[in-house]
């Protein structure tokens, strides 16, 4: 696909769902900073979704200025004696205030009800995370892969390390796998690090240690990435999980539960050995034997060629066991989602040698938000809770500008039974806005030679 139908296509796609993404989490978290400032009786002149003119403004009974604008890249909430939506006092304003005036101004509120004012919005983030990951893990189900090797490559990092078929991995570097998707997370951020693996073999629980390698390969949308490695893989059945209305296979007789037994005589023993073999046969009859109710059954399919010239057959396989949880149970299990979620965005920010390319921006977020829209409602639902936790994390790093920079800010005023200088508050809101921009453009380039734009 050229550029020009990609920008095509990513308008179509893209750009609606990265609006609906985006004011949806930049809503809630500054929904946060406002609703615990009224509730401390701090007076809030704006609440703003996005920054420069409006596209639509009205104003509220208590006189907040509520407004839509048109640079849908953030928001921000004004406080009543702040300078601007930064939360930057506004020193003569307040010099001038009468004792009135002092009661519903923020800098004149208490040191702790500033703080929780702050910490409210990325606490949002969180709430909001929660609450969509225990949605669908109620409405629709986890997925859940059990962390066992089924497959270890020949000359890989797994077999270097002497992992086998069928060992059950309990943690990696610490972080217990309680699923296969947690291997993954570790092993893709840590390629030419040396991590400790604790798993059980039979009766046995050993340690071993293994070192993933790099490899280049790319994401689901086809994205290139670079990524760590073991060379290993779950058990893989080839269990059919939906059949194509007017497919090869629905012509063919295929159903939904029907295990592959062999194709042309190859014995299938997991669902990625029949991609390579369908993929070249467009248009040739293949044998295929499937297991059904216990019994073998042989049909005949024709893969029918799709837009990229490869033979398909218009199934897809089961991966993993869907699981509907309880209200208790999915709220422990987003839980441990969001906190799994946090210790994967460090790793891959903080302790991962290529975290800096990880970094993705506007550009990089509006297309993956068109890529996930495309697959579904639900899947961009889901998103939705990840960039929510994404955005709350990196509110709470100490940088002025951000909302950890106001809180380390309170809490040297807490420590120092008095605010910091202003010369020392300016100079830190000046360093903050240079931290900013520069993960700003860092992102933006990412996205670019990610585009093969440079």
């Amino acid at each position: 696909m050229s550029m020009l139908q990609d920008l095509l296509h990513w308008s179509v796609y893209g750009i609606p769902a990265f609006l609906f993404l985006i004011t949806v989490v930049v809503f809630v978290h500054e929904l946060g900073h406002f609703s615990v400032a009224r509730y401390f009786g701090t007076k809030v002149e704006t609440f703003s979704i996005g920054f420069g003119p409006a596209i639509v403004k009205w104003t509220d009974s208590k006189g907040t200025l509520w407004k839509i604008s048109w640079i849908p890249l953030g928001g921000y909430v004004k406080f009543f004696g702040d300078a601007d939506g930064a939360s930057t006092p506004d020193r003569e304003a307040t010099a001038r205030m009468t004792a009135a005036d002092r009661k519903i101004a923020f800098p004149y509120k208490p040191l702790y009800q500033r703080a929780l004012i702050v910490a409210a919005g990325p606490i949002a983030n969180f709430i909001l995370a929660i609450a969509i990951l225990s949605g669908v893990f109620m409405f629709h189900g986890k997925t859940v892969i059990p962390p066992v090797v089924g497959k270890v490559e020949a000359h890989s990092a797994g077999e270097a390390a002497g992992l086998r078929t069928g060992d059950r991995i309990v943690s990696i570097d610490g972080t217990v796998t309680e699923s296969y998707a947690e291997i993954d997370q570790v092993v893709g951020l840590s390629a030419g690090q040396r991590l400790p693996i604790v798993l059980d073999r039979g009766p046995s629980r050993m340690t071993i240690w293994a070192t993933p390698r790099q490899i280049d390969t790319t994401d689901a949308f086809k994205n290139r990435i670079q990524v760590g490695d073991l060379g290993i893989s779950p058990p893989l059945p080839p269990v059919i999980e939906a059949v194509l209305d007017g497919g090869a296979a629905s012509r063919a007789g295929l159903r939904v539960g029907d295990v592959i037994v062999s194709i042309d005589g190859t014995a299938i023993e997991g669902y990625d050995q029949v991609s390579p073999i369908v993929s070249v046969s467009a248009g040739k009859a293949l044998t295929i034997v499937v297991r059904r109710d216990g019994v073998l059954r042989t049909v005949r399919a024709t893969p029918m060629l799709n837009d990229q010239k490869h033979g398909v057959l218009g199934i897809q396989f089961q991966f993993g066991s869907l699981k509907r949880l309880g209200p208790v149970a999915a709220l422990g299990e987003s839980v441990d989602t969001i906190g799994s979620m946090l210790s994967t965005t460090w790793r891959a920010l903080v302790h991962s040698p290529s975290g800096a390319k990880q970094l993705s921006g506007v550009i990089g977020i509006a297309k993956l938000s068109g890529q996930v829209a495309e697959v579904s409602l639900l899947a961009l639902i889901q998103l939705i809770a990840l960039l929510s936790v994404s955005i709350g994390l990196v509110n709470l790093f100490p940088i002025p500008l951000l909302d950890g920079g106001h809180l380390l800010y309170y809490a040297c005023e807490g420590v120092l039974r008095r605010p910091l200088s202003e010369r020392a508050q300016d100079v830190g809101f000046r360093l903050g806005l240079a931290v900013v921009l520069g993960i700003f453009l860092l992102a933006t380039w990412n996205d670019l030679v990610r585009l093969n734009l440079f």
